[in-house]
């Protein structure tokens, strides 16, 4: 086995292992969605402007459990932002897509995030609420959700890529080295063919 059929090897078992990674992340975020069994109705009190991703707008909802106050965050798997420079503020747009990816469209010179918060959720207005009904302060608005799923499917793309690339390599590496032994038992058989023939040309036989 050549140094770069064992580099394949060695590819390929670290895409195997990157893949089984993934898993605990696809458990975490189901275990998640489990432990958030309760429901109930939350008001919006006000609006985080940054937070864990300085760019994300996520109004505050504060909910009751037996009589004693919490309040939870809106969570999005990822933010997306946009901004065309020369255009008026009316383009201005803020939205929370159907895989909780928030998106952030800016026009003009200036935008108000406040008011592109206040648009989508206005201030006294009820939001869904789920809650962790043994730890009451582990709420989400609207639904749970937890980055593990995004980091799963990550890394499972990224180990079945590995394991891909590498079978892909090996094989084209056993169909070159299958290639290049069989031309040179062609090459070899024709030179044998070649000396025997000349060998024979050269034997005399004399008469008796």
């Amino acid at each position: 086995m050549t140094a770069t059929e064992i580099a394949c090897l060695c590819i390929g078992a670290a895409g195997i292992l990157t893949a089984l990674l993934s898993l605990p992340f696809f458990c975490r975020g189901r275990a998640l969605s489990k432990k958030c069994s309760a429901r109930t109705t939350g008001t919006v009190q006000r609006y985080r402007i940054g937070g864990g991703n300085r760019k994300a707008i996520s109004p505050m909802v504060a909910y009751l459990v037996d009589g004693k106050p919490y309040t939870a965050y809106r969570h999005y798997k990822g933010v997306v932002t946009s901004h065309k420079s020369g255009a008026s503020g009316a383009g201005n747009r803020l939205f929370v897509s159907e895989r909780d990816v928030l998106h952030i469209h800016t026009a003009g010179m200036f935008c108000n995030c406040g008011e592109l918060a206040a648009a989508l959720w206005p201030i006294g207005s009820t939001m869904p609420v789920v809650y962790n009904p043994r730890n009451p302060k582990q709420g989400f608005v609207e639904k749970p959700v937890s980055l593990g799923g995004t980091v799963g499917v990550t890394l499972l793309c990224t180990g079945v890529g590995l394991a891909v690339f590498a079978g892909a390599m090996f094989f084209a590496l056993s169909i070159t080295e299958r290639n290049l032994h069989d031309d040179l038992t062609i090459r070899t058989k024709y030179f044998q063919n070649i000396h025997g023939a000349q060998s024979s040309r050269q034997c005399v036989v004399l008469p008796q």
